[in-house]
């Protein structure tokens, strides 16, 4: 993992897209306080600090730390980011207590083919370290970056798995319920409950914006397809309802 570049990219006058190889994570600012939205691979925190002061920022700027989900690609840093300063970590309820390390995470249920692509990407990836979280969230709470943004149910992906949606700025970050690739966004992969997923992520995709942030892949920007993701992502088949 000590090979990987990282990339720093402006989406928009107060959002950036920090990509450490694998993992991305987002950071949004209200002029001097920052957001960060995941917090990539256990060992990421010095890249990530990095990039802060790359884009002029003091760590101690990061006032909150929203956690999509629970996998490790997503809080294998977040206990050191944590102890940055005054940071508020949050996460959704049912992943809290496995982000806290109070509960071991479920066993993944993968198809064959997931199996060899996952264990393919997670080799030599340790597990990610215990971090606090200090407010525990369900879909409808309110999240104070950019006017306000919304929580969304990710449900499926992982019990409590979350999105954001800025509903001011019309920005969506999806975390891994809903990511891209070349063909355009699509359910994401490794999911606990592939039904449940592909509802959340029909339901999720159905809010009008203008930017999708996925966990994986590039953002989404372009009207056009935006307008038919949430039709993509609709269930069809009687095992998908």
């Amino acid at each position: 993992m000590g090979d990987r570049a990282t990339e720093i990219r402006k989406l928009a006058p107060d959002l950036f897209m920090i990509r450490t190889g694998f993992p991305q994570v987002y950071l949004w600012c209200d002029g001097s306080e920052v957001t960060m939205i995941d917090a990539g691979f256990p060992g990421d925190e010095p890249r990530l600090a990095a990039a802060f002061a790359e884009l002029g920022f003091r760590t101690t700027a990061l006032r909150r730390l929203v956690l999509t989900h629970h996998h490790e690609d997503h809080t294998g840093a977040a206990a050191d980011v944590a102890n940055w300063g005054d940071v508020e970590v949050i996460a959704h309820r049912a992943d809290a207590p496995i982000i806290r390390g109070e509960r071991r995470p479920p066993r993944r249920t993968l198809t064959l083919e997931e199996r060899v692509v996952f264990e393919r990407l997670s080799a030599g990836i340790p597990p990610a370290p215990p971090c606090r979280v200090d407010s525990e969230v369900e879909a409808g709470a309110i999240v104070p970056i950019g006017g306000g943004a919304a929580v969304i149910s990710g449900a499926g992906h992982t019990e409590g798995s979350i999105g954001l949606l800025v509903r001011e700025s019309r920005v969506l970050f999806t975390g891994d319920l809903i990511v891209t690739t070349p063909e355009g966004p699509t359910l994401g992969h490794f999911n606990a409950d592939a039904a449940l997923a592909r509802r959340s992520a029909a339901a999720m995709a159905a809010h009008d914006v203008m930017l999708l942030c996925p966990g994986h892949g590039e953002p989404l920007a372009d009207p056009r397809v935006l307008s038919g993701v949430g039709s993509a992502l609709a269930p069809s088949a009687p095992g998908d309802l």
